[in-house]
């Protein structure tokens, strides 16, 4: 895969070589692809950094943040500008390597209700695409499946997008997950019911898109859904599936955080004891640790009953205060 764009700073043909490298190593690399071009007209732009290397006085003005940008997204400016200098430096070249950039406040995600999912669901079963040509009769019989992965599984939004069909084992039910985020493997095992309706999809797909590479094509056959058309469509059949809504949309990663927190409910209920449980799910969901697990429920409201009725310590440690004026 070619890049799209054209290079004119002095880096632009080792950044052109960098993206060619991380993308035989099996990396999809367009987000990185398109931060990495916006640095290439920035050094174009500042004659005094157009250099053939990563300099220290470049990442001084590449690191002050954008007028609508927030520190995230700097933040991952900063982060890719580092690979691609440890890169120049693994070929020779003395280049300098930024630091990371501060880390932020994540904001508390919206976790739809199971009212809510069931509604949008519907909507999206129903009719998230009203449109009867070829074309559309087949994005839309990519909805209901995509969309679920991400509730079923508990799948990132770049892992749904770009996830291949030889990944997928109907056989043994799992879905093969390759260098995701921290670059680690892992496999994702299938509901029955989920398993089926999934397998169900595949053939109707098969008989439309033969031997296709990807397991959701985007408009193009050969091509796969981007993280922000799957972003924009999953905000698009929100509102069309509540247009009397309130306040900020939820995005499609509350799915997932739907998944962990469905997931500790049941554990909860069940009696299991949760911490012991927690690594698998952070496996499951390729987490680092079970602290970054925990994150994704700490302040749900509806998991305070549960954690009390379960709670068999609290009343040994603060004893009930009896009323003595009576």
């Amino acid at each position: 895969m070619t890049c799209k764009y054209t290079w004119k700073s002095k880096l632009g043909p080792c950044i052109q070589d960098f993206i060619a490298f991380k993308r035989s190593n099996g990396f999809l690399y367009d987000a990185e692809e398109y931060q990495l071009h916006r640095f290439d007209d920035f050094c174009y732009n500042h004659k005094e950094l157009n250099v053939t290397t990563i300099t220290r006085s470049q990442m001084e003005l590449w690191r002050i943040q954008f007028r609508n940008e927030n520190t995230n997204t700097r933040n991952y400016r900063i982060d890719y500008i580092r690979v691609f200098s440890r890169y120049l430096n693994s070929l020779g070249v003395d280049s300098y390597i930024p630091s990371k950039g501060a880390s932020t406040y994540k904001p508390k995600v919206y976790v739809p209700s199971v009212k809510e999912l069931q509604i949008f669901f519907r909507y999206i079963d129903n009719n998230a695409v009203s449109n009867s040509s070829i074309l559309h009769t087949r994005l839309n019989l990519n909805y209901p499946v995509l969309f679920r992965l991400f509730y079923c599984c508990g799948l990132r939004l770049s892992e749904v997008c770009y996830l291949k069909r030889n990944l997928v084992n109907f056989d043994d039910k799992t879905i093969t997950i390759l260098q995701s985020k921290g670059k680690k493997d892992r496999k994702i095992y299938l509901s029955n019911d989920l398993s089926n309706v999934f397998k169900k999809f595949d053939s109707k797909m098969d008989s439309l898109i033969p031997d296709r590479k990807w397991m959701f094509c985007g408009y193009e056959p050969t091509k796969s859904y981007s993280k922000t058309s799957i972003d924009g469509l999953f905000h698009k059949f929100w509102i069309s599936a509540f247009p009397d809504w309130q306040g900020k949309v939820p995005t499609p990663q509350a799915l997932r955080h739907c998944f962990v927190i469905n997931k500790v409910e049941q554990w909860m209920a069940e009696g299991k004891n949760v911490n012991a449980m927690m690594p698998y799910l952070s496996k499951t969901l390729g987490h680092n640790s079970a602290d970054e697990t925990y994150y994704y429920y700490k302040n749900l409201k509806s998991i305070f009953p549960l954690i009390q009725k379960n709670d068999t310590h609290s009343s040994k440690i603060i004893p009930e205060v009896k009323n003595y004026e009576n």
